[in-house]
Formats: C-alpha cells, structure tokens, sequence
C-alpha cells in the first residue's frame, strides 16, 4: 500500500559496521540529528537490531522507529531500557479489514497483544517513553469504517492517532488502483468523518496528515490540476541513508555514499546543495511529489 515502496532502492541489507558508523558520525556533530529506522521493509527483522538500540542510547542519540508491531512483545523491553523515543505502528481496520488490507491473517492481533505488552514494561519500569504513534491509512477499503477504526484506536494506550491520506503518484491517478479513493460517495464519507473528528475532543489527541481541508478533499483526490499552494522542505530537514550507503531524498535522488565520504561531506556537497536549489525554485518534480504526505499544501 505505501508509494514509496515503488521508488525505494532495493540494495541489500546494511552491514552493522556501516550502521555504527552512521551513528557515530550523527552522535558528533553540534546538533545531533534524530535517528529513524524504517528500512526496506521491517527494522525489526534486522539480524543485530538489539546491538543498534544499545548504542543509539550509549551515544545519547534520540531515535525513533516505524514497525508493523509483530515483534513488540519480543523487543518490548529492549525499547524502553535503550530510551527509544517513539514508535509508529499502523491499524488500518478492525481485525478482518486490517489483516485483509496488509495480507496477513494474525496481524492485528499481534499488533494490539504487542502495544498491551509495550505498556505494561513501561508501566513497571515506571517510563513514558517510547511514544506510541498510531497511524492509520485512509484507502478505498477502510473509507465507510474509519469512525469504527477510531474507536479502536483511541481505546489504546497511545499518545496519538493520526488518520493519513493516502500518498500517490500523478500515474496512479487515472489507473484507479485497488487502494485510492476514487469513488465521489467514499469522499463524501471521508469529508463526513474529518469533519467529526474536527468537531470533537479525542484522547489520545487525533490529527490528520497531512492536514487537507474538507474543501479541498475532492480536489486531492481526483483532479490532477487542482491548486494547492505548495512547498517543500524536506531536503533541509532530513536525508535518507540506503542499506549499500547511498545517502539521498525523494525519489532516489543520491548525493553521495557514505563508503567514500561522511556523512557531513555529502549533506553539504554541490549534489546536495543543488538539489534543494531545485526545490526551493520549483524545479523539482519527482512523480512521488504529487500527492505527499511531507509537502506542505497551504
């Protein structure tokens, strides 16, 4: 369901020793910059994940991770005492929908036995942290339930839920794929339920992002013309390290790679520099810019 997995390199898997260096190099600079593990697939399966977590906390780094949630009761522990920040898991649906949805028959279950797991460590280490981050992603299949899937999620013990529209690319948009909403009733339903969510108090607290207004929701959905009045500053804020060492940002847009220069080198070479001249100008238009969820729309 995530566009990105579309333009994501598959190279491999990340050697330890290259991923300790990363941490190293962030733990040096003035401002550390935040760490978060979300990989090409699930972090949790990395082989020396543990090993990861332990000097993310040596080198007082603040880190975070977006995980499907299988293997929280199984890493529960080793969160909270390596002082994770927070974590990002999604339920999509009640349980048929959600498993339905992600194609895996048990996954709702393990996600909510492992959230229960997560807060009854931390209650007895007596720890606030890590967050616990619900997400939720509106699509074609969960569209007429979001107000059941709400209820779900604020019975949890999160500090947050937010409902996330659906992120495609301008080729996505006339191919009708099995997850975008095309359907003008649906929308109507989606315009229904933010406007709720919008009328009433919520805890956890229940935000949308990225946050499109009611009388723009048609317009995101359907028109590949429709006005937003866009920015972007990602590429000031973050860069994305691949497993082989590729440093980059949107649409595999590569910098440099960390085998043959830092960290600190590549963020600040001519490829770098260059490309967010491109984004501050307008000049960039990745196919994944058009419907982002990091772009700022008013």
């Amino acid at each position: 369901m995530c566009g990105l997995r579309k333009s994501r390199k598959s190279s491999g898997i990340m050697d330890v020793s290259l991923l300790e260096n990363i941490i190293r190099q962030c733990s040096s600079f003035f401002l550390k910059p935040k760490l978060h593990f979300s990989g090409l697939g699930e972090p949790l399966l990395y082989f020396d994940a543990k090993r990861i977590m332990r000097l993310c906390r040596e080198k007082g780094m603040i880190w975070s991770m977006t995980t499907n949630g299988h293997l929280l009761e199984e890493y529960g522990e080793d969160f909270v005492q390596n002082d994770c920040y927070a974590l990002n898991i999604s339920i999509h649906g009640s349980e048929l929908k959600h498993n339905r949805i992600v194609g895996k028959d048990d996954s709702f279950e393990k996600i909510i036995s492992g959230i229960k797991k997560l807060d009854e460590i931390k209650r007895a280490m007596n720890r606030h942290r890590p967050l616990l981050a619900l997400n939720c992603v509106i699509n074609n299949h969960n569209v007429d339930d979001l107000k059941k899937v709400l209820n779900i999620l604020i019975e949890l013990p999160a500090n947050s839920v937010t409902f996330q529209h659906l992120i495609f690319s301008e080729s996505d948009l006339p191919k009708k794929e099995a997850f975008l909403i095309t359907e003008k009733e649906k929308l109507k339903k989606l315009i229904e339920f933010i406007t709720f969510v919008n009328h009433n108090k919520f805890a956890p607290r229940v935000n949308f992002y990225p946050n499109i207004k009611t009388g723009d929701i048609f317009g995101y959905y359907l028109d590949r013309n429709y006005n937003f009045n866009e920015s972007c500053i990602l590429p000031w804020l973050t860069v994305r390290i691949y497993p082989n060492g590729d440093v980059g940002l949107c649409n595999n847009y590569i910098f440099g790679n960390l085998n043959t220069h830092s960290l600190k080198e590549i963020i600040n070479n001519k490829q770098a520099q260059s490309f967010r001249e491109m984004v501050r100008r307008g000049k960039f238009k990745g196919e994944e810019c058009f419907r982002c969820c990091h772009k700022h729309y008013y």
